[in-house]
């Protein structure tokens, strides 16, 4: 009994007579050096290397509270007080 193979139809090319092995390597080297030279064409160091901004600001202004008048924002509950505080988030409210 004869087995008979099939061609293929279709083969991907390669491109170099080296070991398949040696040719992905070398494909691994090019692909992440150009995604080095991506990296730091896109994502480079800021301009300014000297410039630092200070801590302290950059604290208040991530960690302060948003503004309650913020377009879109949506309206706080009233409640039953009719203080000046009551229309504050209960974070911002001031001792009484």
């Amino acid at each position: 009994m004869q087995v008979t193979q099939t061609p293929r139809k279709w083969q991907w090319p390669r491109l170099t007579q080296l070991p398949l092995g040696v040719e992905i390597t070398l494909l691994l080297i090019i692909k992440i050096g150009l995604i080095t030279v991506l990296a730091k064409t896109f994502f480079a160091h800021p301009e300014a290397k000297h410039m630092r901004m200070p801590l302290q600001s950059v604290e208040q202004r991530m960690l302060a509270p948003s503004p309650a008048a913020t377009p879109g924002a949506l309206p706080l509950p009233a409640s039953s007080s009719s203080s000046a505080n009551s229309a504050l988030p209960e974070a911002t409210k001031q001792p009484e």
